[in-house]
């Protein structure tokens, strides 16, 4: 884990960003969730003891739950820049060790970004409860059912109907199969590795992704 390092201030963040909060177990120390991996459902729990611990018995559940809470995130930077900067200061206190908390898979930003567009961010978090009910891989963890988003190349055969059905919005049911489709055909590979300009004018380039849709997905995934 790069310092500083706050897992309290994670669970914050979960407990207060409603396209999350309620699809997780999050006690006063732990969060628990699952993540798909060769189409099931994996389900890790974090927990600090004192140092982030992540159980689960499968090892990309394991990076992806690190990655879940931007634990390998260098934040050292951060802050040596806010020193004498008084207003700066004065957001970061509050917020000290706080990494980026993000979305679990890049399918799920997918889905979400397009769910997001001209919506309060409540009834998007709605329809994505909605979507995974309908399309989650499910697990039972203590006796809650826990539903991971699909793989990537599983959401790209969905096809808008269904999805439309789901979340009962026929314009973002296709626009989320588009959209799912043109993420996936770029590849995760490459997006994670290609210049980053090169990467945003390929996603824009995607029917139904604009300028708004990449800086919410920025604001909550990067």
């Amino acid at each position: 884990t790069s310092k500083p390092f706050s897992f309290t201030q994670s669970l914050a963040f979960i407990r207060r960003f409603p396209a999350v909060r309620d699809e997780y177990l999050v006690t006063d120390d732990s969060v628990t969730a699952a993540v798909a991996i060769d189409g099931r459902a994996v389900p890790f729990t974090l927990r600090a003891d004192p140092e982030l611990v992540v159980d689960t018995e499968d090892e990309r559940a394991a990076r992806m739950a690190a990655n879940f809470v931007g634990a390998a995130d260098d934040v050292a930077g951060l802050y040596a820049r806010a020193k004498g900067d008084a207003a700066f200061t004065a957001v970061i206190e509050p917020l000290y060790g706080l990494h980026h908390v993000r979305f679990l898979s890049l399918g799920e930003i997918a889905v979400y970004s397009v769910l997001m567009q001209r919506a309060p961010i409540t009834m998007a978090a709605a329809q994505k409860r909605k979507f995974l009910a309908a399309f989650g891989h499910e697990v039972i963890v203590n006796g809650h059912v826990l539903r991971a988003m699909p793989e990537l190349a599983r959401l790209a055969e969905l096809d808008g109907a269904q999805i439309a059905k789901a979340i009962n919005h026929a314009i973002k049911g296709e626009r989320i199969a588009a959209v799912v489709r043109g993420v996936a055909a770029l590849g995760e590979d490459w997006l994670q590795s290609a210049p980053y300009a090169e990467a945003r004018e390929a996603l824009l380039e995607l029917p139904g992704i604009g300028p708004f849709t990449l800086l919410g997905e920025s604001e909550v995934n990067h």
